[in-house]
């Protein structure tokens, strides 16, 4: 089978039937692919839908600058990128988590497979994709699904001549990124972690139950290992980090530096008047414009694209100083402290307790994992028993 490209986003689909020596084809189905939101048509009855993406356009003509939006969540990423998609240059797609939850998983597989040595190979047979595909076949073919992608997302708005991706979870494979999009630009928005654990406990109590744990230990390694896979983007010469408390106090220049980052010029005035038309109390308010586009097969579901009640919260800076219990502070700085102190958030530990009490805190960790492992130990040896 094949597939004749009829329109931009529209293919038939062909069966070669004796192939004759003009290589005509027998056409026996027509399908519309997918639309984008404010467009779709519905299909005739009698027509099979298919999913097949249209050829880049890659080659005909170039493409937007690709600028990655990073950050741990709850660190203010799409406020951010509602504040960068309002210009008109920009096309902004709701979050692709292209990178973290299709390409990765395949490098992933693709790495540990081809790394085994020879004698691993024979011990565990040699199977897999590299018994078919050499390396640089797969990357090409990651690649295209990587400009699939970006293509289908300028599509949204063709006009556009910046793409801003911005996806929390992209934060951990900046290096992934660069691999398959070396021109690629970071811009990596930093809050306050307390700040960040404390929306993201929140958050596990209401519209992110599914997906947030709400554990104090769990928020704290998320934001220690966002903030610092988001820092390793500093190595290709494109990354720009800027912080959220700026502004959240109403500080245009950490906005205009973004739009800098972009390749875009734009003056203080009008940083500060989109500020105030993206304040988060618009955005929580629902009544700040959309900025995002949707497209794809969630277009086709919902009618407009609206965050989920309580997703937008007050934003408040050191809000967590208001219902952090004494545990909370401990366990936060043994996990997460020191970065805290690097960013400059804090001159030392004091802020947790005193060293008396932050020692006996380690002490008593220490002591329960040592009671854990023992007990790990014994439950094994029972099993073997029994």
């Amino acid at each position: 089978m094949i597939a004749e490209r009829l329109h931009p986003r529209e293919y038939r689909l062909g069966l070669l039937v004796d192939a004759p020596p003009t290589g005509a084809l027998q056409l026996i189905e027509v399908t519309e692919a997918s639309t984008i939101l404010g467009r779709s048509r519905a299909s005739s009855p009698n027509r099979v839908c298919i999913s097949m993406p249209p050829t880049s356009n890659a080659a005909q003509t170039p493409r937007p600058r690709v600028v990655f939006l990073i950050g741990s969540p709850r660190s203010g990423t799409t406020w951010l990128q509602s504040l960068l998609g309002s210009h008109p240059a920009i096309v902004t797609p709701q979050e692709t988590d292209l990178f973290a939850k299709f390409i990765a998983p395949l490098q992933t597989w693709w790495d540990e497979q081809l790394g085994r040595s020879d004698t691993e190979q024979r011990d565990r047979r040699a199977k897999g994709l590299p018994a078919v595909l050499d390396d640089a076949e797969f990357t090409a073919m990651l690649s295209g699904v990587v400009d699939r992608v970006l293509d289908a997302v300028h599509e949204l708005d063709p006009t556009a001549s910046v793409i801003v991706e911005k996806s929390p979870a992209h934060s951990r494979h900046t290096e992934l990124i660069a691999k398959y999009l070396p021109d690629a630009t970071f811009i990596h928005i930093i809050r306050d972690g307390r700040d960040v654990a404390a929306s993201l406990q929140s958050a596990s109590r209401g519209w992110g139950a599914y997906w947030v744990s709400g554990g104090m230990k769990s928020a704290a390694r998320s934001w220690r290992s966002s903030v610092l896979g988001a820092r390793q983007a500093a190595t290709t010469g494109r990354y720009t980090e800027v912080r959220y408390e700026q502004l959240r106090a109403g500080d245009p220049a950490p906005l205009q530096q973004s739009f800098a980052a972009a390749g875009i010029d734009i003056d203080l005035a009008e940083c500060t008047a989109l500020l105030e038309e993206f304040s988060l109390s618009r955005m929580a308010a629902g009544t700040a414009p959309s900025s995002i586009s949707i497209g794809g097969e969630m277009a086709q579901r919902i009618d407009s694209l609206q965050e989920p009640k309580g997703f937008f919260g007050r934003g408040a800076v050191g809000g967590w100083a208001q219902s952090w219990t004494p545990g909370d502070r401990l366990l936060f700085d043994a996990v997460a402290g020191d970065l805290l102190i690097d960013l400059g958030y804090e001159p030392d530990h004091e802020w947790a307790g005193s060293a008396r009490r932050r020692s006996a805190y380690r002490a008593d960790v220490k002591l329960r994992r040592l009671v854990g492992k023992v007990g790990r130990r014994i439950g094994r040896r029972a099993d073997r028993v029994l």
